[in-house]
């Protein structure tokens, strides 16, 4: 069986930035915050081959698996099976985006307002943009490229890199209450991108906002915390 959502008991907000992402019951419910970036690591190397296979130009990947951590057996989307692909797992032909570039970082949103109870992802683009994936009808655009300021170079390469000006990922958090909100770090532009989210019966949707400080220097991870 593909993961359904389980609400919240307790802390106010959900993230899962693993690019395999784990199903609801395995991710932190607290609020976000910025954090100082860390240290390039191995992991994070894995994770860029992972989640842009083909490198800078080519398409991006988001595995999702099951809460103990195997792959799923049945999985809700036959065409993607857990794993979903540039173009070719998108919801329908009408979708408006797609993991037509590298993914940079995930969270679990909660389940779709369409009434199907299945879970929601997002995903941060290298063109800026966040789609959300459906884990039963598969990815559609909810905030468009250039949202966030764009990623270039996004390899192996640069990924596990000691120089301090190399960016190949953003952070992003989900805040559950009082409002729907999702959180994207946007290191080039020194900023955070704000998403109020809204949904349509089927799609969420997004207005963007932006917030800005001195105080933020390539802001890259996202760490929740709770106040």
């Amino acid at each position: 069986m593909g993961p359904r959502w389980r609400a919240p008991t307790r802390q106010p907000a959900r993230c899962c930035r693993s690019t395999s992402a784990a199903g609801p019951s395995r991710c932190p419910r607290t609020s976000p915050s910025a954090a100082a970036r860390p240290a390039p690591s191995a992991a994070a190397c894995d994770s860029t081959r992972r989640t842009a296979p083909r490198g800078d130009a080519g398409y991006g990947t988001i595995t999702v698996i099951d809460p103990g951590g195997q792959p799923f057996k049945g999985p809700p989307d036959p065409v993607a099976g857990g794993v979903f692909a540039g173009g070719v797992t998108n919801r329908s032909a009408a979708s408006t985006h797609g993991l037509t570039a590298p993914a940079l970082a995930t969270a679990l949103l909660t389940k779709s307002p369409d009434g199907t109870g299945r879970a929601v992802f997002l995903a941060a683009v290298a063109d800026g943009s966040v789609v959300q994936v459906h884990v039963q009808k598969g990815v559609d655009g909810m905030a468009p490229p250039a949202s966030f300021t764009p990623l270039a170079g996004i390899t192996s390469a640069a990924a596990e890199s000691t120089d301090p000006d190399a960016v190949t990922r953003v952070g992003m958090v989900f805040n559950w209450v009082p409002s729907k909100v999702v959180y994207v770090t946007d290191p080039l532009a020194n900023r955070i991108l704000a998403l109020d989210l809204s949904d349509d019966g089927t799609l969420f949707t997004a207005t963007p906002r932006y917030i800005a400080s001195r105080w933020l220097d390539r802001p890259i991870d996202a760490a929740p915390t709770s106040v």
